[in-house]
C-alpha cells in the first residue's frame, strides 16, 4: 500500500508556527493569526484536500476552494472577513499561500528517511564491544598476542566522539520529523473507505 503523508497538518487551534517551529522563520507565515495561518495552509500546502482544486483554471473550481477553506479555518462570527475573502483574498494571505506552495513533501519525506538511516548506521558504528578480537593487537603473522591494540581503540574513540558531536543536531532533526506525519494504514484504509481526509484532520485534532 502507497505510504501517505501529512505536512504542516493542522492539529489545534493554535497557529502552526507554535505546532511547527521551523515556521517561524518563514515572515510571511509568522505574521498571519491562527485562522490566516490555517487557511493559506488549505490552499497552499500540496497536502491539503483542496490544493489541487485551488491551484485549477476553473473559477468555480477555485471560489469552491476558498468556500471550504473559509469554512474550515474561520466561524460564523467571521462573517465580515468571510464576505473580503471570497470577493478578493488580501494581499499578506496570498503572500502566505504563496509561500506554503515552497514547502515540498515528498523531498522531506526523503530527507526524514535518509535521517533514520544516518542514525541507524551510527548506532552500528558505536555498537562496538571493544573487548572484542578487532581491538586486540596482532603480530606479523597475525596472531593474537592478547595485548590492547591501542591504535585501534584511539580510532574508535576519534570516531564515537565525532558522532557525540553531531548526535544533538541529529536528534533534533529526528525529533521534528521534517514536520511531515506518515497516515496509518488502518486510517489510510478507513479514507479508502469513505473517510476524507478532512475528516482525518478533525478526528486529529490536538494529537
Amino acid at each position: 500500500m502507497e505510504e501517505k503523508y501529512t505536512m504542516f497538518i493542522p492539529k489545534s487551534d493554535r497557529r502552526l508556527t507554535t505546532d511547527y517551529p521551523e515556521l517561524k522563520d518563514n515572515e510571511a507565515i509568522a505574521s498571519l493569526t491562527a485562522k490566516e495561518q490555517k487557511f493559506c495552509w488549505w490552499l497552499g500546502c500540496e497536502v491539503s484536500p483542496v490544493y489541487e482544486l485551488y491551484g485549477s483554471k476553473e473559477k468555480k473550481d477555485r471560489d469552491k476552494a476558498v468556500d471550504t477553506a473559509l469554512e474550515e479555518c474561520f466561524t460564523t462570527i467571521d462573517t465580515k472577513k468571510k464576505s473580503q475573502y471570497r470577493k478578493k483574498l488580501p494581499a499578506n494571505i496570498l503572500r502566505g499561500i504563496e509561500e506554503f506552495e515552497r514547502y515540498n513533501v515528498s523531498v522531506r519525506v526523503r530527507s526524514k528517511k535518509l535521517l533514520g538511516k544516518i542514525a541507524s548506521n551510527l548506532e552500528k558504528i558505536i555498537d562496538v564491544d571493544v573487548d572484542g578480537p578487532e581491538f586486540i593487537e596482532v603480530d606479523k603473522d597475525g596472531n593474537a598476542t592478547g595485548r590492547k591494540d591501542f591504535d585501534a581503540l584511539k580510532k574508535y574513540t576519534d570516531m564515537a566522539l565525532a558522532v557525540s558531536k553531531n548526535i544533538n543536531d541529529i536528534v533534533h532533526q529526528a525529533e521534528s520529523g521534517y514536520s511531515v506525519t506518515l497516515i496509518e494504514e488502518e486510517d489510510i484504509k478507513m479514507m479508502d473507505e469513505g473517510q476524507s481526509i478532512t475528516d482525518f484532520i478533525h478526528e486529529n485534532d490536538g494529537e
